[in-house]
């Protein structure tokens, strides 16, 4: 219980940490400034996209349902369109972040963990194989999700209830994968399948689902996620870098 205890306490404090680890060695900064220039060209081109698939759905609307549709019922219909937009451009910005910064963020792990442990060394890395690792995991990710989806589409189905499990559910969903791309240089180090990736953070939950809530929440509000995330990274590396002691 003790030992748990510990466990989470480190867990919770490993993204101040990786904060304080940013402001203290200068060298790390230059990568971070990278890896927020890349999210914010990506969260750009999210926003125009989204903006303009937005102006296009209301058009096909207007055109093709506007004489059926009140005031009220196409005002709903665009509501309707802002949350889909809104959800896509989260999602699709952690998962595009975590593969445009892949090369970024291994690199940026494998040097901290050799300064943290001198006995420690890695090969150079492959800036394609990085970025196709990264877009396999955010594939693999991908039909995780969508498999959990499919389940909770009849879990809904009870009345009240199921609305309810369904809310809590796909929000968890959300922070969990979200919060799951802070250890992706990591497990990508120690060369882990998903699968393997997957059954380590679960086997050892207290030592990292703290933290990976924490990177996940975090990892969901708009704009700052652009800053926060590459922050994540780093305190993943606090976490991580006991891993390799083993």
């Amino acid at each position: 219980m003790i030992q748990n205890s510990a466990l989470i306490q480190n867990s919770l404090s490993a993204w101040p940490a990786g904060f304080k680890y940013i402001l203290k060695n200068r060298w790390i900064q230059k990568y971070i400034g990278l890896a927020v220039v890349f999210n914010f060209i990506v969260f750009l081109i999210l926003i125009a996209f989204s903006g303009w698939l937005s102006i296009f759905a209301t058009n096909f609307i207007k055109n093709s349902l506007g004489t059926n549709l009140d005031g009220f019922f196409f005002l709903l219909a665009n509501f309707l369109l802002w949350l889909v937009l809104i959800f896509f451009v989260l999602q699709s910005f952690s998962s595009i972040s975590s593969i445009v910064n892949a090369p970024i963020y291994n690199l940026l792990t494998a040097k901290i963990i050799e300064k943290e442990l001198p006995n420690i060394r890695f090969p150079n890395t492959n800036f394609v194989l990085d970025i196709f690792h990264a877009l396999a995991f955010e594939l693999k990710k991908l039909a995780l999700s969508a498999v959990i989806t499919l389940i909770l589409i009849f879990i809904n189905l009870v009345p009240i209830l199921g609305s309810i499990a369904y809310l809590l559910i796909i929000t968890l969903q959300i922070i969990f994968l979200t919060g799951l791309d802070a250890f992706e240089p990591f497990h990508s180090l120690k060369k882990y399948t998903f699968r393997k990736r997957l059954k380590v953070i679960f086997k050892e939950k207290y030592k990292f689902w703290p933290f990976l809530l924490i990177s996940g929440i975090l990892g969901n509000i708009p704009f700052l996620n652009i800053f926060l995330t590459p922050v994540s990274i780093v305190g993943a590396c606090q976490i991580a870098k006991e891993e390799f002691k083993d």
